[in-house]
């Protein structure tokens, strides 16, 4: 498990070093100088679609028929993904976290509550990003993938609007979290977050068996 970490995390480093550091000083001169603190939330997703892509890598260099034929179990190399995603995802965070408790005050820094419940919504997005992009990008491969996800996000946000709309049309009331109290928006993030990470673990199994059964 270590060595197939290291090997994604290699591939990361040395295929987006000078594109994450491009990001992210792009981005944070951009939030500081604007006072548009929510703009350092992408660095969560961010390094979130780097792993996703490392399956590029694989598919280019045909590593998925080499390590074939090492003693490797199919559930160590997508958990290796799996885990160094988490744990890229758990990095953006905390450099989120820093940045923007770094911000001086009075240039837009959120209130704590408001900035813990934006980064939990921002890491549960990613989680459930990932756990439909590893599955489809094993089945139909990663430029399909992108494809397809996208198509995914803009259904269910296309869903999102016709409840709303149609709602809002029939006087029905739908749940508005800036209306619940603090313990509330908490229980539902928290709630949100058990979700996502459930999401997350099913994908990883079903990734598995795709790649179980896909030949290379």
């Amino acid at each position: 498990m270590k060595g197939l970490l290291y090997k994604d995390f290699q591939i990361i480093v040395t295929g987006y070093r000078k594109n994450a550091l491009l990001v992210l000083v792009l981005y944070t001169v951009m939030a500081y100088a604007m006072q548009l603190p929510f703009l350092l939330y992408a660095l969560i997703f961010l390094l979130e679609l780097y792993i996703v892509s490392t399956l590029s890598f694989d598919e280019a260099s045909h590593w998925d028929a080499y390590v074939r034929t090492l003693p490797v179990p199919a559930g160590a190399v997508m958990g290796a993904k799996y885990l160094l995603g988490l744990l890229l995802m758990l990095a953006g965070t905390a450099l989120t976290t820093v940045l923007v408790l770094l911000m001086p005050a009075g240039s837009g820094r959120p209130a704590p509550v408001e900035f813990l419940f934006s980064c939990a919504a921002v890491f549960c997005i990613a989680l459930l990003y990932s756990a439909l992009s590893f599955p489809l990008s094993l089945r139909y491969g990663a430029a399909k993938a992108r494809t397809s996800v996208l198509a995914a996000v803009l259904a269910l946000g296309c869903g999102v609007y016709l409840v709303y709309w149609f709602a809002s049309r029939h006087g029905i009331s739908l749940p508005d979290l800036s209306g619940l109290g603090t313990c509330a928006v908490a229980a539902f993030l928290i709630g949100l977050l058990i979700l996502s990470l459930a999401a997350y673990g099913a994908s990883w199994i079903i990734s598995t068996r795709i790649y179980l059964r896909k030949e290379f």
